[in-house]
């Protein structure tokens, strides 16, 4: 498990605003339901729920991503990555992101507890200006 929130150290580098992001599915810091979990654990791989508001005005696009940090590789595992969803769009219902099938495949089972790390992005427009001198 991480020692260390690489969140909360990136906030303290360059401070950015900050949203609310809910979820019908789980709480912050509570696990994840059965549904969330891998079939292979008794689950349905299904993607959670999820609804965001008071994000910051110049956001224009948002990016959803879920890593678990205890995977066993060195670099832990991500589950799920959205990107480019409309600032139009505050809400993924259960299940986004699978169709034709599952594709959300958190793995777990009901003995085990693992953290993970869910993170919702407002995306601002990109600033060229002073990138390329002439």
């Amino acid at each position: 498990m991480l020692d260390v929130d690489p969140y909360q150290a990136l906030q303290g580098l360059r401070p950015v605003d900050s949203f609310t992001v809910t979820s019908a599915d789980f709480e912050e810091g509570g696990p994840l339901g059965r549904p969330q979990w891998s079939s292979a654990a008794g689950g349905v791989d299904r993607s959670p729920q999820l609804s965001w508001s008071g994000f910051p005005a110049a956001t224009r696009s948002f990016a959803v991503t879920c890593l678990d940090p205890d995977a066993p590789s060195g670099s832990g595992w991500w589950h799920w990555s959205l990107a480019n969803l409309p600032a139009s769009v505050t809400s993924l219902e259960a299940g986004a992101g699978s169709a034709g099938g599952p594709s959300w495949g958190i793995l777990g089972a009901p003995k085990s507890s693992r953290m993970m790390a869910m993170t919702m992005t407002a995306c601002q427009p990109l600033r060229f200006a002073n990138m390329f001198p002439p």
